[in-house]
This record gives C-alpha cells, structure tokens and sequence, in this order.
C-alpha cells in the first residue's frame, strides 16, 4: 500500500484507538481511498489474541467502525466538496461475523458508503484474511452540527 495514509495526512495529532497516529496504545489502522472504497492493511500482535490463535472480536469491531467511519467522513468530504473534515461521530453499527481471523496472517479491511439521509451517513465495512470475508459491519455516522468544537467538546464554536 502507498505511504500516504488518509490518517498520517488529515488527522496526525487524533488519538482514536483504532486509527489515530497520535495513539501509541492503539491499533494504529491506515487507510487509503481507492476509488468508492476505503481499504487498509492491517496486521494483527499477540496481544490482540482471544484465543487459540484467532484476533478478538472486540478488536475486529473497533478495526470495522474505523473504516467504516472514515468511508462516511469521505463521502461527505467528496459529496460536499469540502476543504476539511466534517466532525462525526457513531450513532450504532452492527458487527457479524463469518468467520474466525486468524492471529498468523494479515487482514485486508474495506469500507463505501451505502446510503446518505442528511446528516447521516450509513458505511459497510468488510474484514478480509486470505481473499475470504471473516467480519462485516454497517455503520451509521451522524455528522454534528458545524458549531460543535472538536477542540472544546463542551462549548460551542462562535
């Protein structure tokens, strides 16, 4: 994959656990945008493990609500031509999975927007090992309102 990661570019000082560059503790998730699909690689560390040598289902969740996020913040980015990132936030995702991911090899996570309603966004997002896909997740984004202070979470912009 390229070296420019959509992360590394746009967000470099976020600490979110599942891609923010900022956050040494998290899964450190980079992602492109390819066409209509966010697509990453992402390789698991034993201390992702559940059991048996298969990845923990909490972590695959937090693998798929990133992407998937990131395939709602660009839809809306690209859809309203906007020079910066909308602020958005999860209202609810459902997680299935298929299959059990293995701790040996990488995954491939994939992520398109499927469906705009306003301020909400819905994103499906698929996990990937060996061609095969081992999770899914549907996600709804809901862009807050543009007075809402990422800086300042509690107050309003003026």
């Amino acid at each position: 994959m390229t070296s420019v990661y959509l992360q590394d570019q746009l967000i470099p000082e976020v600490r979110c656990f599942g891609c923010g560059p900022a956050n040494p503790e998290g899964l450190q998730l980079k992602t492109i945008q390819d066409g209509e699909y966010i697509v990453g690689e992402w390789s698991p560390k034993p201390h992702h493990e559940s059991i048996l040598g298969i990845l923990s289902s909490g972590i695959i969740a937090s693998l798929l609500d990133c992407s998937a996020n990131w395939a709602c913040v660009m839809g809306v980015v690209n859809e309203r031509k906007l020079t910066g990132l909308p602020t958005m936030v999860t209202k609810e995702f459902t997680v299935r999975l298929h299959a059990p991911v293995y701790m040996k090899s990488a995954c491939t996570i994939r992520s398109k927007v499927i469906e705009h309603d306003g301020r909400r966004i819905t994103g499906l997002s698929e996990l990937l090992q060996d061609g095969k896909v081992c999770a899914s997740c549907t996600l709804m984004s809901v862009v807050l309102d543009e007075e809402f202070d990422p800086a300042n979470p509690g107050e309003r912009r003026p």
